[in-house]
């Protein structure tokens, strides 16, 4: 008799990972937007909008400004996307969702900070 090991089977990560890759390829030359002069433009048609997406909270903040800054201080539209909640694993409902809660608004204050805005 022979034994063989058997191991639990995981779902597979490649197709969502697979589907973040080419969203992020598609918006990658949005990202890459040449640096904006710093007085607020006329109009908004002096703007190209900017489509940020990235993998986690504050990604954005660490690995693309200070183009997002430049960007926002000319008054210019910036759209930010993260692809998960950044609830790091927590099993726990409420305190993930107090975890992503924090998270997000401290988000929201350096965008705030990045606009010389209120932080509402």
């Amino acid at each position: 008799m022979s034994w063989k090991r058997c191991r639990p089977r995981v779902p597979s990560r490649l197709p969502g990972t697979a589907a973040a890759l080419i969203v992020l390829a598609v918006l990658g030359t949005a990202c890459s937007s040449p640096p904006y002069p710093t007085s607020r433009p006329k109009s908004l048609t002096q703007c190209r909008p900017t489509f940020v997406g990235v993998a986690h909270p504050d990604d954005d903040l660490f690995f693309l400004n200070p183009e997002i800054r430049k960007t926002i201080r000319a008054g210019c539209p910036v759209d930010t996307v993260y692809l998960t909640a950044g609830d790091a694993g927590k099993t726990n409902r409420a305190k993930a969702l107090e975890y992503v809660d924090r998270r997000e608004y401290g988000v929201r204050a350096a965008y705030a900070e990045m606009a010389e805005a209120a932080n509402r």
